[in-house]
């Protein structure tokens, strides 16, 4: 008996001391952290240099993203400065007529009032040489619908000749589809004839909507392929690399070649009907080959990750690809290419 009111006196004078203790936790206690410079640039030579600074946002203390517009921000290229880009807010610099050119290092510094000075370097990549051959139509049945007919697939392949340092690029279709005013839409009606069973004939008014067309905008056709190049795909503008079934439809695959020893590659696809592709006067489409410098394509890889284990917990941490030295952020650059080719007619019929 006096070991066990022994040991329950220790318990009771310990809870005794740990209430008495008035500390209480209202947060967690993070490390406090300094803003640094965040800068974004995705270099194009068919496009002038634009150049967003921002600064981070930190918990502790409390700080909201800022635009930085009074930076001071260098350009290289080929360690040859560039004129100063000109501020013209909302965190953007620009350099007017100046347009990035295939095969050349381009360099950045930004220097602002209570930062590091923050550095980054891209090459932008050589486009890339490739060639298109269409195989014809392919019907597929339709998933979880035995009683449907086939849907239709335009077979295409892509041969690409890559050379030493293309490693890296994305593969998609577009086509021209108009853009319409649907705000000044107008009715237009006119009188059809139809004829009953039995020969009697009676008039009615069909009426349909008639839109101006403000101008062509380019819209992506959906395909699939199982190239084993393919590391991630992009789809509703969403990157996507879990639970990717090679039958399901993209509007554009990322591809790497980093481990392959060839310097051909061919990718076949198959591409899905598109509902405006009626409104596509010229029937044609554009194949497009991005081809990207290494850090633009890890950056865009991460974010696919990110988005693989969005809204799990206990998933692992995925850090955001970052190729600023002393700040966050991306500079990288990408290279277009592309080759047109006329849709097969039959394609195109209902």
């Amino acid at each position: 008996m006096n070991k066990i009111f022994n040991f329950s006196a220790i318990i009771l004078s310990l809870a005794a001391v740990i209430l008495g203790c008035e500390k209480y936790v209202n947060d967690f206690e993070f490390d406090k952290k300094s803003p640094r410079l965040v800068v974004n640039a995705i270099l194009h030579p068919d496009s002038i240099i634009k150049v967003n600074i921002t600064s981070s946002k930190t918990y502790n203390p409390q700080r909201e993203i800022t635009y930085v517009n009074e930076a001071e921000v260098l350009i290289y290229e080929d360690d040859n400065p560039l004129p100063s880009p000109e501020s013209i807010g909302n965190g953007y610099y620009i350099i007017e007529n100046e347009h990035p050119t295939p095969g050349i290092t381009y360099k950045i510094e930004v220097r602002a009032d209570g930062f590091e000075t923050a550095k980054a370097t891209t090459k932008l990549p050589m486009p890339v040489d490739f060639s298109v051959t269409n195989r014809g139509i392919i019907n597929k049945p339709v998933e979880d619908c035995p009683t449907c007919p086939p849907e239709k697939n335009a077979h295409y392949t892509l041969d690409l000749n890559l050379d030493n340092h293309t490693q890296w690029f994305g593969i998609s279709v577009s086509f021209g589809a108009p853009v319409l005013d649907y705000l000044n839409a107008t009715m237009d009606c006119i009188e059809v004839i139809s004829t009953h069973d039995d020969g009697s004939e009676f008039i009615y008014d069909s009426c349909f909507q008639i839109y101006d067309t403000l101008g062509i905008e380019q819209e992506n056709l959906n395909f699939h392929s199982n190239n084993r190049t393919i590391k991630f795909i992009k789809d509703w503008g969403d990157y996507v690399i879990d639970d990717y079934d090679y039958d399901n439809y993209a509007d554009r695959a990322y591809c790497s070649t980093e481990n392959e020893s060839s310097s051909t590659l061919q990718f076949n696809m198959d591409i899905s009907r598109n509902y405006r592709l009626e409104e596509n006067q010229n029937r044609e489409v554009e194949f497009v080959v991005n081809s990207y410098d290494e850090s633009l394509f890890r950056f865009m890889y991460s974010l696919a990750q990110q988005e693989a284990v969005d809204g799990d917990p206990f998933a692992e941490k995925i850090q955001i690809y970052s190729n600023v030295e002393n700040g966050l952020g991306i500079f990288g650059s990408m290279t277009p290419s592309s080759v047109t080719e006329e849709l097969d007619p039959d394609f195109l019929r209902q």
